[in-house]
């Protein structure tokens, strides 16, 4: 039944979904913000299964994506690529 879900939302069998995935984590020098529109669209797709399979309201959280911009706060010179925020409306210029 989960495949069945899983394939009609994502419009791709399981085996697929793996192998893209793995196919952007494992090339390596990828353009960042190919890879992160990529990432969101998969989590949009994600988000809108696990609504048609559980009837418990989740916790809305969207990626955000800041390469280069160091972590305020950071006792080293840390970056954080990609994180999950459960502010709506966070964007490029929201602190981490």
């Amino acid at each position: 039944e989960i495949y069945r879900i899983l394939r009609r939302h994502l419009r791709l069998p399981l085996r697929s979904i793996s192998k893209e995935t793995i196919r952007y984590i494992v090339k390596g020098g990828a353009d960042e913000d190919r890879v992160l529109s990529w990432f969101s669209g998969l989590i949009e797709k994600l988000e809108t299964f696990a609504q048609d399979v559980t009837s418990t309201p989740i916790l809305r959280r969207r990626p955000l994506a800041q390469p280069n911009k160091p972590i305020s706060g950071s006792t080293s010179e840390r970056k954080m690529d990609v994180g999950f925020v459960s502010e709506a409306d966070a964007g490029k210029d929201s602190k981490c």
